[in-house]
């Protein structure tokens, strides 16, 4: 027999919830589905964050006939599409950050060639995908 503790944490930056589970019995458990419970105390204070990212713009003709994903938001460049990789790093990240902006749930601003992406605070909100291809 194995007397075995474990800590379990939900981190959403400096808003955590936490608890502890103590197995007595380890060979119990062999082969057994594990479950548990995590007590939130201040539920409003753990999903009233926003997620919050930058997006770097070093080289626009990299983006050139790209696609660029946030969420399960698909944005294409070229003439007429979502956005444009055109004349530098700075006005592609313009053009990108208006084609974000006009996404539902998320909000984005620019800085020279970096583009701060933030979704709207609660549940779906604590987290931003993105990527291109």
């Amino acid at each position: 027999m194995r007397d075995m503790s474990y800590t379990v944490a939900l981190d959403n930056d400096d808003r955590i919830a936490s608890g502890s589970v103590k197995v007595i019995d380890y060979e119990k458990f062999v082969g057994a589905q594990a479950t548990g419970s995590i007590e939130v105390l201040d539920y409003e204070a753990l999903v009233a964050q926003e997620a919050e990212g930058d997006i770097v713009i070093t080289d626009y003709t990299g983006l050139v006939g790209k696609t660029v994903t946030i969420g399960t938001n698909v944005l294409e460049e070229g003439s007429g599409k979502d956005f444009e990789a055109a004349t530098d790093n700075a006005t592609t990240a313009e053009s990108l950050k208006d084609a974000i902006h006009a996404l539902s749930g998320i909000t984005a601003t620019r800085s020279t060639a970096t583009i701060t992406v933030k979704a709207t605070a609660g549940t779906a909100g604590n987290a931003i995908v993105v990527q291109s291809n």
